[in-house]
C-alpha cells in the first residue's frame, strides 16, 4: 500500500489543482461537464440531466431538453446535427426545432435540402465534450510535471511515468476513448 502513496498524492495534487481554477460555467464533479454551442444552447453532462437524458442537448434553460442520449454531434451554421439514442437528427438553433431520421442517408439528405452546408466544427463525442472542459485544467497540471515542479517534487519515477502516460493520452484527445 505503501507505493500507492506517491500516486495518490499526484493525482490528489492535479484534482485539487483544476478543481481550484475551474470555470465558473463548470460543476464540482470531474464527471461533469457543459460546452455551449454556438447558438447558445447547451451540451450538458451534469446533475439532475444524467440520470434521466445521459449527455443531452438542451435549452439554457433546464426545463428544455431537445435530444437525449447524444452520441455525437457537429456543428453546422445555425443548426446542431447528430446522433442519439432516438436516432439521427438536425437542431435548427434558431426555431428550436428538432428533426429525427432513421438513417444517416435521411440525414444527409436534410443537410442538403436545408442547405447547411460544411461543418464548421469536427464531429464531437461526449468523450470530447469532458477534454474540452477538463483538458486545459488538468494539462496545466501536467506542465508542471514535465518541468518537474514542485508540487511533484517526492513523486518517484515510476509514478511520474504513469502520469506523464495520462498527460499524453490527454493532450492527444484519448482519454475514454470508446
Amino acid at each position: 500500500m505503501r507505493s500507492l502513496e506517491p500516486t495518490m498524492r499526484s493525482l490528489r495534487a492535479i484534482l485539487l489543482t483544476a478543481l481550484a481554477i475551474v470555470p465558473c460555467f463548470a460543476t464540482a464533479g470531474l464527471a461533469e461537464w457543459e460546452i455551449k454551442t454556438p447558438g447558445g444552447n447547451l451540451i450538458s453532462h451534469v446533475d439532475p440531466f444524467i440520470a434521466a437524458n445521459g449527455t443531452c442537448l438542451r435549452s439554457a434553460r433546464p426545463e428544455a431538453i431537445y435530444v437525449a442520449h447524444l452520441d455525437w454531434w457537429r456543428y453546422y451554421r445555425n443548426a446542431v446535427v447528430g446522433k442519439a439514442k432516438k436516432g439521427f437528427f438536425i437542431l435548427d438553433e434558431t426555431s428550436h426545432a428538432v428533426s429525427f431520421f432513421v438513417s444517416k442517408a435521411e440525414l444527409n439528405g436534410a443537410i442538403a435540402e436545408r442547405q447547411l452546408g460544411t461543418p464548421t466544427a469536427p464531429q464531437m463525442t461526449p468523450d470530447d465534450g469532458w477534454r474540452q472542459v477538463w483538458g486545459p485544467l488538468l494539462l496545466d497540471s501536467c506542465k508542471q510535471l514535465m518541468i518537474d515542479g514542485p508540487r511533484f517534487q517526492g513523486v518517484d519515477e515510476v509514478t511520474k511515468a504513469g502520469i506523464r502516460s495520462v498527460c499524453q493520452q490527454i493532450s492527444k484527445g484519448e482519454v475514454n476513448r470508446r
